[in-house]
């Protein structure tokens, strides 16, 4: 429901997106009957954060950024569980891919570096930040990025530009 719902908000489909928030939510008022207190909090940073970009897609960008915030405030706060992988799209990340929608670089930077203090080595991330540090005019951060995305892709196989 996570993906598709962010997926949906951001492509411009709002409605679809709503849909997939609300099946989140059923999802976490059973964990919530089940006693099931920590995977109910990590359905809310999701709801929160399907809900930052359907507020984006709405043309809500002040709403967005809140609840985008409140979103990569709540998964800092919490501990990951042992038995888990790594978060689909930490929310800290998805909080700088906001800024960038709205055009504030700089603001975005910061972020993606807090990102990456969390859930380092992350390409997205990393290139994420590289793209921001260019458009706030960092020239020095944006070189030092670009140098880690080609570590990252060093061994890399795929087509992808980075």
């Amino acid at each position: 429901m996570f993906a598709r719902g962010l997926g949906a908000a951001r492509s411009g489909n709002p409605g679809a997106a709503r849909a997939d928030v609300e099946r989140l939510q059923a999802l976490q008022t059973a964990m919530r009957q089940n006693n099931l207190g920590y995977w109910a909090d990590q359905a809310e940073i999701q709801i929160r954060a399907v809900n930052a970009w359907i507020a984006q897609a709405e043309n809500r960008p002040d709403d967005a950024l809140r609840l985008m915030r409140e979103a990569a405030d709540l998964e800092e706060a919490s501990d990951k569980h042992p038995v888990t992988p790594g978060n689909v799209v930490p929310s800290r990340e998805l909080l700088a891919e906001l800024l960038v929608v709205q055009k504030q670089p700089a603001e975005a930077f910061a972020e993606f570096e807090r990102s990456l203090q969390r859930d380092p080595n992350r390409l997205r991330a990393t290139k994420g930040a590289m793209e921001a540090a260019k458009a706030a005019g960092n020239a020095e951060a944006a070189r030092r990025y670009e140098q880690k995305v080609a570590v990252l892709t060093a061994a890399g196989d795929a087509q992808r530009a980075e």
